[in-house]
């Protein structure tokens, strides 16, 4: 009688939110199971097909992503995949490149134990909640909390982390400008997005499956953007629980799919809809670039075999728990050409995006609004009298051609203001 009231009462405090996966109970590790899924037909036909259920089950998909066994040169990735536009599934290309000794449980904890990461909790239908704590801290409560990793990756850990040849050099390197860390245990979906930069996400451990959809396709989804001119969104609806009545075109929109095993890395071009599903203790690396016009692949001639994060000039890393410009990297040259990166596709960088560039780089903006009003005018110059530095006074945009004009006095100055002071950050571990 006791233990029925137990389990009634448990059951009663999940249904009411009272439980909400911090109850220490380990997440299910499985990563056996069918992908893409089968397509049930309802009897009768009256409910249409996959009614309250994830992506991918409204219709049967149109094939895998494009299929390589082995690596591509730079140049015939560039040409392959790249110039084409089109997703490409690469296995085992981190096979070899990476020790996989450094990305268990164990070493991460050990290694980085009071280093600060930043931690998301999603939940389908609502807000993402972001927050830090140390990697000892996530490393013994992701396997059954609420919690993920989706960080630039820590300079601790960029030794550990290969730049393979395949992005090494060219076009991809000329336009890299960060390296993401993704972490995860358990069933961990994304939202349906797409992103401003491309990608190449390989997977270290675990399993991923990604729901495909042609950007030709996106009016379908009511695509909310991160900001005016980001190029970067996502759906609003629940991955999880769609319903077909509401969005009828689904039953009718192609899609494809790919599944990552550890090893295997997923191109995936900018703007391209994409939806996540992580299985079992999964970690993965993605490395993120600006398209150009740019077409050269002279620098591949001499490339060493062994290239590591750590040896390049990428333009973002991790710091003291938060998001940095590369130190060696703080100059106005290097300002100057960022800028131009991200507004090359448009042919002009936005003050709304020149904002958001500052409060990325600087944590000390971040509770400005996007007029960047102060408290105390004294204390620090707002992001909009930056701006103002490089445009035209009450212009909303400058060319990127016209950034060329601007004196190296003044990118140098910029860098300094753009740059916070290095100091630690004590986190207390409360998520």
């Amino acid at each position: 009688m006791d233990r029925t009231l137990l389990l009634l009462a448990t059951m009663l405090a999940c249904l009411s939110g009272g439980v909400r996966g911090d109850i220490k109970f380990p997440k299910n590790q499985n990563t056996n199971h069918r992908w893409p899924p089968l397509i049930y037909k309802h009897e009768g036909g009256r409910i249409p097909d996959g009614h309250l259920r994830p992506f991918g089950y409204q219709k049967k998909s149109e094939g895998r992503a494009k299929e390589f066994d082995k690596p591509l040169s730079p140049k015939e990735f560039h040409d392959t995949c790249v110039k084409a536009n089109i997703p490409c599934l690469f296995q085992d290309l981190m096979n070899g490149s990476v020790p996989m000794e450094n990305w268990d449980d164990k070493s991460i904890e050990g290694r980085m134990s009071k280093l600060n990461v930043s931690v998301e909790r999603f939940l389908a239908d609502k807000a993402k909640e972001k927050t830090k704590v140390t990697f000892r801290h996530f490393i013994r409560n992701y396997h059954h909390k609420e919690m993920f990793i989706r960080s630039t990756m820590p300079k601790e850990l960029e030794e550990d982390v290969p730049i393979l040849s395949m992005v090494s050099c060219g076009p991809v390197q000329e336009g890299m400008v960060e390296v993401v860390l993704w972490a995860s245990s358990g069933f961990t979906p994304s939202r349906l997005h797409y992103d401003a930069e491309s990608q190449l996400h390989c997977l270290l451990t675990g399993r991923k499956d990604f729901v495909l959809y042609d950007p030709k396709h996106a009016d379908i989804f009511k695509l909310q953007e991160t900001y005016k001119g980001s190029g970067t969104g996502f759906c609003p609806w629940n991955p999880e629980i769609l319903s077909v009545y509401e969005h009828p075109k689904l039953s009718k929109t192609p899609w494809k799919w790919a599944t990552l095993w550890a090893g295997d890395c997923l191109y995936v071009p900018q703007g391209y809809l994409h939806q996540v599903r992580a299985h079992g203790r999964s970690w993965s690396i993605a490395y993120h670039w600006i398209h150009s016009d740019f077409d050269n692949f002279e620098d591949c001639d001499d490339q060493p075999e062994d290239k590591r994060l750590s040896d390049t000039d990428i333009f973002w890393t991790y710091e003291e728990g938060d998001k940095r410009i590369r130190e060696d990297l703080i100059s106005g040259e290097s300002l100057k050409k960022y800028l131009q990166l991200i507004g090359r596709q448009s042919g002009q960088v936005s003050y709304l995006k020149f904002y958001h560039f500052v409060i990325e780089a600087n944590e000390n903006y971040r509770d400005l609004d996007e007029d960047g009003d102060i408290e105390d005018p004294t204390e620090i110059i707002s992001p909009r009298e930056m701006f103002e530095k490089i445009a035209p006074r009450g212009q909303e945009f400058i060319k990127v051609k016209d950034l060329a004009n601007v004196s190296q006095a003044v990118w140098e100055e910029l860098a300094h203001l753009v740059t916070p002071p290095h100091s630690h950050e004590i986190v207390r571990d409360e998520l």
